[in-house]
């Protein structure tokens, strides 16, 4: 698959998350829905890994002595990262999760240029992203209360912004030329062990009785939402500039819920427009704002 075609395709699944996390969580705690998750997804690795020429139960498959860096820095891209999104989602609406997680390329701009060399955040670019988020908060913050313990999870989603932003760089850092299905298996391995630990830690509960809705909202999420999502991510971060890809959390939002307009016939507001054109015209001045010299990363 081409690197448009892919781009495209990580932006369509993972605008699609939000209401499945939603549905799934419906008879688990967070903690229970995110590690049963990633333990499907982990297991649906270990049996497509072999389709992708990875036999993962050969030595040295993964070839831990050369990439358990890539795998640790990819695997706290899910956790702590993912955990903490959950547990502040308690305490803000949704949509401002998604306007703090639109701070992430700004993070990742200014850690790029200072731990890989990258050159290619202008000043322009910078401008567009504070445009782009400025569409995200026009569309999701609608000026109504948000809650006395609301300083919490801001706090909480910060934080999972700042593992997320710090993981991209460093999984960009140490990507080299591992396939995708082995940053997978390996990334989602580590991960698994963390929330294991999380859960035996902070919550030791175990799911309920599972709705038919909730199933199958856990089990796209384990196949679409984690691997396939994680496997385009992977490839992405291998072939484009880091700063590209962080882009994808400015542009999901906003698609997400258009997609809810159009196929679940939810209402069309005007700060659903306006935002939107904000987030569009962000994304042209990012692209316009190219600097003269790219220096490589």
């Amino acid at each position: 698959m081409s690197v448009p075609a892919t781009y495209a395709f990580v932006i369509v699944i993972w605008s699609s998350t939000p209401l499945m996390i939603q549905w799934s969580s419906a008879t688990m705690t967070p903690i229970e829905s995110i590690t049963l998750r990633i333990l499907i997804s982990l297991a649906i690795a270990l049996v497509a890994a072999p389709f992708w020429g990875v036999r993962i139960w050969e030595k040295g498959s993964l070839e831990l002595g050369t990439n358990w860096k890539l795998y640790l820095a990819s695997g706290f891209g899910i956790c702590p990262c993912m955990p903490l999104v959950y547990m502040g989602s308690q305490y803000i609406p949704s949509g401002l999760v998604s306007v703090l997680f639109g701070l992430s390329p700004f993070l990742v701009g200014l850690m790029s240029a200072v731990m890989l060399g990258d050159r290619t955040m202008t000043l322009g670019r910078y401008l567009a992203l504070g445009v782009a988020t400025t569409g995200l908060a026009v569309i999701f913050i609608d000026g109504k209360e948000i809650g006395s313990q609301a300083y919490l999870g801001i706090c909480l989603l910060l934080a999972a912004v700042l593992f997320f932003s710090l993981s991209s760089i460093l999984v960009k850092r140490y990507a080299a030329e591992v396939k995708p299905i082995q940053q997978l298996v390996g990334s989602l391995s580590v991960a698994s062990l963390l929330l294991i630990a999380w859960w035996a830690l902070f919550d030791r509960g175990l799911p309920g009785e599972f709705t038919q809705k909730s199933f199958w909202s856990l089990i796209y999420l384990a196949s679409a939402g984690s691997v396939l999502g994680f496997l385009g991510y992977f490839y992405l971060m291998q072939r484009i500039s880091v700063n590209l890809v962080t882009l994808i959390p400015l542009i999901t939002p906003a698609l997400a819920i258009w997609l809810g307009f159009a196929l679940n016939g939810e209402n069309l507001t005007q700060r659903l427009v306006v935002g939107s054109a904000l987030i569009l015209f962000g994304i042209a001045l990012f692209n316009k704002f190219r600097p003269r010299r790219v220096f490589p990363i």
